[in-house]
């Protein structure tokens, strides 16, 4: 059992130090800019709609689900196309993104490049052949009713940036998300959020020079007297990090439009709203490292040799990963992707098939169109990850 909990330890640390606060700090970096454009991308988007794939793709392969999320009420509302829908769900790889570009930047690079070509070539091509027209039709005519209009607070405000209060279907996502002041996880993440980023703050600074390769663990930890510093924060950081996860699972599992709206227009939502994301992150890589090394130490398995037996039936298997909805098992394959484990064909088919939270919204509105979607972001995967394992 000792061995058990020593090696959940050092998964919560390295988790964390390698992973956690690096994530943390480009959700800040990205939540400040879009805290400054107040939406603008949304704007653009219902503009111009021969560019509508292209802009769905390049909202959906912004890290994290932020963009995804946001497009699927506009397809419900009739202002997009089906071919938007399935560009930005196909450009899209979620939470798991900040995984792979915290880690691996390169391969990172490389991936969302992929993802956002392949997503605005399905997209183009959704929309030519005609595929989901019927569909778009029927929103289009359902969500004859124009939005009604209310303007926020003025400290909530940001300059010319409104919130768009939904009717029809969209009310009813709005309605069946929408975080009450009096849940457990709205106390939790608006009262604690600055712990959690002191800690997150502090991990940084540990893990800089170790990232880097200045210091070694031990040597940072005998700059401090002998005192086990590394493990310290990243165990720590680890821990709130689960019991966050924990506390807000509801709260974190399904986002509306109306929380990212939030974390537009307002600095203070924007670190609640990415603090618990990068909390969520943190406890899906600590299950992959755990479970990686828990297989290794208990059974004496080497999983890479495994799946490189199973040859191209990884890649499907990825792929098949890739229709549950949510980020957690895709945070998880990636996690197993830095461990060695699966091959990158496979990293990429998970990568294309896979729809982040932004399914939920889609599913809580119209499971056809939620289908129909994700089908046709899982067909491409497929090709072109079982192409790219034959010539690799």
């Amino acid at each position: 059992m000792s061995g058990l909990v020593g090696l959940l330890a050092a998964s919560l640390r390295d988790a964390f130090l390698q992973v956690g606060v690096w994530v943390a700090v480009m959700l800040f970096v990205f939540g400040a800019i879009e805290s400054r454009t107040g939406g603008a991308l949304i704007g653009f988007l219902r503009r111009h709609q021969r560019l509508q794939p292209l802009a769905g793709a390049l909202l959906g392969v912004l890290p994290g689900c932020g963009g995804a999320i946001f497009v699927m009420p506009l397809f419900i509302h009739g202002t997009i196309s089906f071919g938007t829908v399935v560009a930005t769900l196909v450009a899209t790889m979620g939470d798991s993104s900040w995984v792979i570009l915290a880690t691996l930047p390169r391969t990172g690079i490389l991936v969302h490049g992929i993802l956002f070509v392949c997503g605005v070539a399905a997209g183009y091509a959704v929309d030519l052949v005609g595929i989901g027209r019927s569909l778009t039709r029927r929103h289009r005519s359902a969500a004859a009713q124009p939005a009604q209009r209310e303007t926020l607070p003025e400290a909530l405000r940001a300059p010319e940036f409104q919130h768009l209060e939904p009717t029809g279907l969209t009310a009813r996502l709005h309605r069946e998300t929408h975080i009450q002041p009096k849940q457990v996880g709205y106390r939790v993440t608006h009262s604690f959020y600055p712990i959690l980023w002191a800690l997150f703050l502090a991990g940084f600074a540990v893990s800089f020079f170790v990232q880097l390769q200045i210091l070694a663990p031990e040597e940072l930890d005998a700059l401090f007297g002998g005192l086990p510093l590394y493990d310290v924060v990243g165990v720590t950081g680890g821990l709130v990090s689960l019991a966050w996860f924990v506390v807000i699972r509801r709260f974190a599992e399904i986002e509306s439009h109306e929380t990212l709206e939030q974390g537009l227009q307002s600095f203070r939502e924007m670190l609640i709203h990415n603090g618990a994301e990068t909390a969520q992150v943190t406890v899906w890589v600590t299950a992959a490292y755990f479970l990686f090394e828990a297989v290794l130490q208990t059974t004496g398995w080497d999983l890479g040799a495994v799946v490189h037996r199973s040859g191209i039936l990884s890649v499907w298997a990825a792929a098949a990963v890739g229709l549950i909805p949510g980020c957690g098992p895709q945070v998880l394959l990636v996690g197993l992707y830095i461990k060695g484990v699966i091959p990158f064909a496979a990293l990429l088919t998970n990568a294309l098939s896979q729809d982040g939270d932004a399914l939920f919204p889609l599913i809580s509105l119209d499971r056809p169109s939620a289908l129909a979607a994700t089908i046709w972001t899982t067909v491409p995967a497929l090709i072109i990850g079982s192409l790219l394992y034959l010539l690799l």
